[in-house]
């Protein structure tokens, strides 16, 4: 009952990013609901946000690696532990350079025990921060994709009663028919060569400022 509110679908074909990405943004729906006694038009919307597969990768899974990036200083642990805490340097203090991450442990009575336990929370402070940048990342794409949602920010309205569709962007009318049997060739290869005009636009003004 209501409908679907919200679906995943997984689409792989050839260069299937670049002709489905301009799907991303707000699709508006006019229609005459079949309950719809007095054929009054209701309007809703979808919003839809085409994503490429992106692969998480740990640029510090290499523990060798990480080392060579840090710097490893040893001293007293102090505090509870006995003679062999307070005399010797079994505490270590590792700091991974290009990012400021560090730690002091002091947790085991071993330097070597410390010094690994350094090593192994300094890989994992790294690679929770590439996974959140991860994340942010492939939240920024989606959110630019979608917007706020609103219906001012529709790309394209479907007319049931008028078996028309209107891309806003480029500003034609389509067959409805022929988009739902998944006739998209016309408008992605028109919106390309939107895409493609504006990028030598962008450039042109570039270059004409950088004259300047």
């Amino acid at each position: 009952e209501g409908g679907i509110s919200q679906a995943t679908l997984r689409i792989s074909g050839d260069k299937v990013w670049s002709k489905l990405k301009y799907e991303s943004g707000v699709h508006r729906v006019q229609r005459v609901p079949a309950t719809e006694r007095a054929g009054r038009v209701h309007t809703s919307t979808a919003t839809v946000a085409i994503m490429p597969e992106m692969e998480f990768t740990n640029e510090y899974d290499n523990e060798a690696d990480v080392i060579k990036q840090c710097t490893l200083q040893f001293c007293r642990a102090g505090g509870k532990g006995g003679q062999n805490v307070n005399k010797l340097e079994t505490a270590c203090h590792i700091v991974h350079l290009p990012t400021g991450i560090h730690y002091f442990i002091r947790e085991e009575r071993s330097q070597l025990l410390n010094k690994e336990k350094a090593i192994k929370y300094v890989m994992a402070a790294l690679q929770n921060r590439e996974l959140e940048a991860f994340n942010s990342e492939e939240s920024s794409l989606r959110s630019s994709q979608i917007g706020t949602g609103s219906r001012s920010e529709k790309i394209r309205t479907y007319q049931t009663k008028e078996n028309r569709v209107s891309d806003h962007r480029i500003n034609q009318n389509f067959a409805l028919s022929a988009i739902l049997d998944g006739g998209l060739e016309e408008p992605i290869r028109m919106l390309s060569l939107m895409e493609e005009q504006e990028k030598l636009d962008e450039l042109q003004e570039a270059l004409a400022f950088s004259d300047e």
